[in-house]
């Protein structure tokens, strides 16, 4: 059986890991990627090989538009706008609507949308719906995996957007940055029971482990965030 919100106050059977205060986004999401293991290599390698590509076709795109003119400096200008233009008025929306059908198909009820202005990150929330680490993890990685797919495969249907595409590409990698750490933290804590909600009206977000959960190494041990000594957001582009 599931743990209720209440079940978490018994301290013989859970401990509060980590309160995250949305509007701290960065030092948590931060603190997390700056642990490595097989999650961050994974999310560093594409991030590196999406921009090798890129930049190998901007390369490309630039030495056209010195050969060819005028149109084809236009046209390169354009690829790139419209790359930038896509993901952040059509793939953003998208990235936070999947993470809420996501949260909606293991039985959230109440899914919200929030955004930072200062931060300039959007988030999905579930309030008071308690996802354990299975959940977590297809809910954190869903956008990612089916935005980058469908990039893919519009790169490979339509050649000739190949540039604009792979901007947004490496545009909504980088944005699911937050989504990789709190794989990270699922995968930091593996092998034990981890829970997390958010509560939407206080704008914050709880990690609780099950007691019989226990770090995997004295890495994880020490820099994984724990309790409230750290503040940041839990979902992110």
């Amino acid at each position: 059986m599931e743990p209720t919100i209440h079940d978490f106050a018994d301290t013989a059977r859970f401990e509060l890991d980590a309160k995250i205060e949305h509007q701290h986004l960065r030092p948590f999401i931060s603190q997390l990627m700056q642990i490595q293991s097989p999650v961050t290599w994974t999310s560093q390698l594409a991030m590196l090989t999406v921009l090798a590509t890129t930049g190998y076709y901007f390369g490309a795109g630039v030495v056209g538009a010195i050969q060819g003119g005028a149109d084809a400096a236009v046209r390169l200008v354009l690829l790139l706008a419209g790359g930038a233009g896509f993901t952040l008025l059509a793939l953003v929306p998208l990235h936070e609507w999947i993470h809420g059908l996501t949260y909606k198909a293991f039985g959230a009820t109440d899914v919200r949308y929030s955004y930072s202005i200062k931060g300039f990150y959007f988030y999905a929330m579930a309030h008071r719906f308690i996802a354990n680490a299975r959940a977590f993890f297809w809910i954190a990685v869903m956008p990612t995996l089916v935005i980058n797919s469908m990039i893919l495969l519009l790169i490979v249907l339509l050649p000739e957007l190949r540039l604009g595409l792979l901007v947004a590409l490496a545009i909504h990698l980088s944005g699911a940055i937050g989504d990789f750490a709190l794989i990270n933290y699922l995968w930091l804590h593996r092998g034990g029971g981890v829970y997390t909600y958010d509560d939407a009206e206080v704008k914050e977000s709880y990690f609780y482990l099950a007691l019989s959960d226990r770090f995997l190494s004295d890495q994880s041990n020490t820099a994984t965030p724990h309790r409230t000594g750290v503040s940041g957001e839990t979902r992110s582009v």
